[in-house]
């Protein structure tokens, strides 16, 4: 049985999907049963589960070969910090009392640091955890910025051909497709073909400065879209008012201020992949679909 938890996400649907295929027998784990009707229907086991209840994750893994974990975001508590902290001591709770052998951890570049990172900090503390699980093979994903992030400015680029975030336009960012992640997760825990502790960064094809990034995305819509970097303080109010949660909105901000800091690039002396869907491939499809909408 191969447990994959945040199952109707965007990495966790594609993984589940491809061991499906694989004909490996897959319980999806998610907060909702609607969520996973889709998974059920391809074949799936659905389980209810709440990542902060380890008796919950608990009853999850019961029987699992291997898992996927991650931790689900939450964008409805006001301390989000409190709230991954809770989900990493469940989990690692859960697997230490469990007898999983394999797991994946879908984590970030970035995660070897323990602050400056926002919401991945949270992650250097779960790659922490389960390496104190001495019987666990553990393969860390530390996967690049999401390419679908870049839709969170669509409203502002078609309204005022810009985009704006919290970091100079000249920082580079190996954007990668979320699908890429999970093809990728799904290969390897597929395979059960790694052992002790081991780190993987999953990245696209090559870096981009946010400016580039930009450029590409206003010429997939013949569109001449501008760059500017946002201030701090006046992001995080801009983020707030998006309906971001305080503590959240500054989280995302730290996020960028720690890419221009170069935090989020991979470690040095760990392994590098190069997913294969491009920049210029995700915007003339679903960038510019969403910009036509």
């Amino acid at each position: 049985m191969f447990v994959i938890f945040g199952a109707s996400g965007n990495t966790g649907r594609i993984l589940a999907l491809a061991l499906l295929a694989q004909g490996k027998r897959v319980r999806a784990v998610g907060r909702r049963r609607d969520k996973l009707a889709a998974l059920e229907a391809a074949g799936a086991e659905p389980f209810v589960a709440d990542l902060e209840n380890s008796a919950a994750v608990t009853e999850a893994l019961r029987g699992a070969q291997a898992a996927y974990l991650l931790i689900p975001p939450n964008m409805t508590v006001d301390d989000v910090r409190a709230y991954q902290t809770r989900v990493v001591e469940s989990v690692g709770r859960a697997v230490e009392g469990s007898q999983l052998t394999h797991a994946v951890l879908l984590s970030s570049v970035g995660a070897d640091h323990a602050s400056g990172t926002g919401p991945i900090a949270a992650l250097h503390d779960f790659e922490v955890r389960l390496n104190l699980v001495s019987a666990l093979n553990l393969l860390v994903l530390r996967a690049g910025s999401f390419m679908t992030n870049l839709l969170g400015n669509l409203e502002l680029m078609k309204s005022r051909g810009m985009n704006a975030l919290p970091a100079p336009g000249t920082v580079s960012m190996g954007f990668v497709h979320p699908s890429d992640v999970g093809s990728y997760a799904a290969h390897r825990l597929g395979s059960l073909d790694f052992t002790g502790k081991s780190v993987v960064n999953v990245i696209g094809p090559k870096f981009l400065t946010l400016e580039e990034a930009t450029v590409t995305l206003g010429r997939a819509v013949a569109r001449t879209f501008e760059y500017l970097k946002v201030p701090s303080q006046a992001a995080e109010s801009s983020l707030q008012q998006a309906g971001l949660k305080p503590q959240m909105a500054r989280m995302f901000v730290e996020m960028y201020e720690g890419a221009a800091k170069g935090l989020l690039r991979p470690q040095q002396g760990t392994s590098v992949v190069h997913a294969t869907t491009s920049i210029e491939f995700f915007a003339v499809t679903e960038f510019a679909t969403a910009f036509r909408a």
